[in-house]
């Protein structure tokens, strides 16, 4: 028998160890490789430096009178074009129309062989309902009220500002998770949220070490980091490495307290 390593690769969407006729838990005998959607960097042809210049305290202060102001429109573009690649030549109309077939082929045939669920349009529903609820506190009596109504369209949701702004969050935390795979995989991530309601987007920890990222659609941040951004750095007290604001501007700007950093959305696809 031959025993190299790599003879054979496996691919599909569906976990195959979750099939109800595989038996076998394969331990020690096959290796699992998650391939993530392709980030903005790996689309823009970039190196992905980003999370690593942020690990290793390489993002600094900075002003950029060179380059061209933000663009909304396209950040907006980036925000709903996705990572899988098939798609990403297409126009938009088909594009989407390639997305609708995908969730399409997800649910009639993997979630159905995978779960035994009975009603796959319930299934596509309340994945509509969860892709515009994301970056959000799960209510899961609210979505199930949300479920049973006739009629809710995902265009109802997402015409919501504040929900505009959760898929933005949504989006940076792909780009970080996508990086970390060749970054630094030990990476782990999280949401804060303390009992007075003050959060942080998103929460970096390495070992003790611990960033704080917050997340603002804004082209002119506030001097202040934020109250949530000020808390963990307080928990945190010498194991807090630095808090950044990421926004849609062209500067990397000092805010107020230690290692506290404005940083320019496009720095997630531009280094």
């Amino acid at each position: 028998m031959d025993r190299r390593p790599g003879r054979f690769v496996l691919t599909g969407s569906a976990n195959l160890l979750l099939l109800p006729t595989v038996t076998e838990s394969l331990a020690g005998r096959m290796e699992v490789a998650r391939l993530m959607p392709l980030a903005e960097s790996e689309k823009q042809r970039r190196p992905g430096r980003f999370l690593a210049d942020l690990l290793e305290g390489a993002v600094t202060p900075a002003l950029r009178p060179g380059r061209p102001e933000s663009d909304a429109l396209d950040l907006a573009r980036r925000l709903v074009s996705g990572g899988y690649p098939e798609p990403l030549g297409r126009s938009p109309a088909r594009a989407r129309q390639w997305h609708r077939q995908y969730v399409r082929s997800i649910v009639d045939r993997d979630v159905l062989d995978v779960g035994r669920v009975r009603d796959a349009n319930a299934v596509a529903r309340l994945l509509r309902l969860l892709a515009v609820r994301n970056g959000e506190l799960l209510n899961t009596a609210g979505l199930s009220r949300e479920l049973g109504l006739a009629g809710l369209s995902s265009e109802d949701w997402i015409t919501d500002r504040a929900r505009m702004g959760h898929l933005l969050e949504s989006f940076v935390a792909h780009q970080l998770v996508t990086q970390a795979e060749w970054t630094e995989p030990e990476l782990q991530f999280w949401h804060f949220r303390d009992k007075d309601g003050q959060e942080v987007d998103l929460v970096m920890t390495l070992g003790a070490r611990t960033w704080g990222i917050e997340v603002k659609a804004t082209s002119a941040p506030e001097r202040s980091p934020g109250r949530g951004l000020a808390r963990l750095a307080a928990l945190c007290g010498s194991d807090f490495a630095g808090g950044f604001l990421l926004y849609n501007g062209r500067d990397i700007l000092p805010l107020a307290g230690e290692r506290m950093l404005a940083v320019p959305l496009s720095e997630l696809w531009t280094r």
